[in-house]
């Protein structure tokens, strides 16, 4: 079953007026990077951090960087977490966070950097890829009062980022899982649930990519973006909705049906398979 989802918004990120990053690496930590869509936790400042054995790689600080514009906390929790994959970590932890006040407009923080056992455990959101497929750990709401086996809420969102050495900006999408909307009643039709609801995140996905091709296809300048975006993710996302409806109308009411739509999402990220890393170069 699928639940509505959360409606993209652009992300505007300048990487020319990006926050000031300060990493500060343990000498004796030297592991592999970790790609984008691999387990990451986050815990903020006023959460308990309860993982056994961390392994402490590092700190890293975010502060303004003077001409800082996107500074808001999304975008400073994501600066940390690129940092720390880059680190082979799987896990930040704030330890200092100053909100926005009459210094800085910015989102200030500092953060320990840790490898983790079973990241996913404290996991909110997933990033779709094919490697990395839905477990029902993942699945985080409650059931209590839910009226379905299953729910899966997800969605994409995009941003762009300046290139300062070449003044060109590129836009970047990514499908979302999110886990605390989500919910999986257990059952003995586990696998088939799990299957079904999976299906719904490709779903998402496939329209994060439709989404990328008509930005290639329309629009050839950021400054057509900023003023464009709103209508076409508005156009894709409501297709989305509707294609997500259809899904779940179809196969309730006949289960044959399921083999038809895993066969049409098949084809479907195939066909887009140009679109897959979602990501269009604009000129400024």
């Amino acid at each position: 079953m699928y639940k509505e989802a959360i409606y993209p918004i652009l992300i505007l990120c300048l990487l020319a007026c990006s926050p000031k990053v300060i990493v500060q690496q343990s000498a004796s930590s030297k592991l592999e990077a970790l790609p984008r869509y691999a387990p990451f936790a986050v815990f903020e400042l006023e959460d308990d951090f309860t993982p056994s054995t961390p392994q402490l790689l590092g700190n890293i600080r975010i502060k303004d960087g003077g001409l800082s514009v996107q500074c808001d906390f999304k975008t400073v929790l994501g600066l940390a977490a690129k940092e720390a994959r880059a680190m082979g970590g799987n896990c930040v932890k704030i330890t200092e966070h100053r909100k926005p006040d009459h210094v800085s407009t910015c989102h200030r923080i500092r953060a320990a950097i840790y490898k983790i056992a079973n990241p996913e455990d404290f996991e909110e959101e997933i990033i779709w890829h094919e490697a990395r497929k839905l477990a029902i750990r993942d699945f985080k709401g409650s059931t209590e009062k839910r009226p379905f086996q299953a729910a899966t809420v997800s969605s994409f969102q995009y941003f762009t980022e300046r290139n300062p050495l070449n003044a060109q900006f590129v836009l970047k999408a990514e499908s979302l899982f999110y886990c605390p909307g989500s919910y999986f009643k257990p059952s003995e039709n586990d696998s088939l649930i799990l299957a079904h609801e999976q299906l719904h995140f490709d779903i998402t996905e496939i329209y994060a990519r439709k989404f990328v091709k008509k930005v290639a296809e329309t629009v050839s300048n950021h400054t057509t973006l900023i003023n464009e975006h709103e209508k076409i993710a508005k156009e894709v996302f409501e297709e989305l909705q509707l294609k997500q409806d259809e899904y779940d109308s179809e196969v309730y009411a006949d289960i044959s049906k399921q083999p038809k739509w895993n066969a049409w999402v098949a084809a479907e990220l195939q066909a887009l398979a140009d679109y897959k890393d979602k990501t269009v170069a604009l000129d400024k």
